[in-house]
């Protein structure tokens, strides 16, 4: 064996045990890759929903000073009478 075969036969089984090594690093990665996703969508969903509640905040509050005003009329209706 020539020590260039030499050298290629042993570049080759470095390779794989690179390869070998780094599998379960990659593995890792994809998992995390698909949860971040997940998160992703949960975030969008969540963001949607914060959205929604100050709109309902909003009407919420619209309707209380209208209550509010309701009240004030009414004690001054009570008044008169």
């Amino acid at each position: 064996m020539t020590d260039h075969q030499l050298l290629f036969a042993m570049s080759d089984l470095l390779d794989k045990k690179l390869k070998s090594e780094l599998q379960p690093i990659r593995n890792d990665i994809r998992e995390l890759h698909q949860d971040m996703e997940l998160l992703q969508t949960e975030v969008k969903g969540l963001c949607q929903d914060v959205g929604n509640l100050q709109e309902d905040m909003k009407e919420l509050q619209t309707e209380v000073k209208d209550v509010r005003q309701d009240v004030g009329n009414l004690q001054l209706d009570m008044k008169e009478l």
